[in-house]
């Protein structure tokens, strides 16, 4: 998934929530604000970011910091995050 702006970040949760059921997982990967990036990638977030929009509706179960497998030299970071519907 990827988003434009933070109002359709806030639909893409609130749709993944709606297809969940009580206790569901989700497994997400995001692009990383902690890199400034050259090449064009997903779009990024920061941790807190990420925590700020899910929180609501998912709790966080991990976010780990990561690398998109990618043929691009260095590969886009990413966070692999794990998340537990509320």
């Amino acid at each position: 998934h990827c988003f434009k702006s933070s109002n359709q970040l806030h639909d893409i949760v609130r749709v993944m929530a709606s297809l969940l059921p009580e206790n569901g997982i989700w497994l997400s990967l995001i692009g990383n604000a902690d890199e400034t990036r050259k090449a064009q990638g997903p779009p990024q977030l920061s941790a807190r970011q990420i925590t700020a929009v899910v929180e609501p509706l998912f709790r966080i179960e991990s976010i780990t910091a990561s690398f998109f497998d990618s043929d691009q030299a260095p590969p886009a970071k990413n966070w692999i995050c794990v998340m537990r519907k509320r």
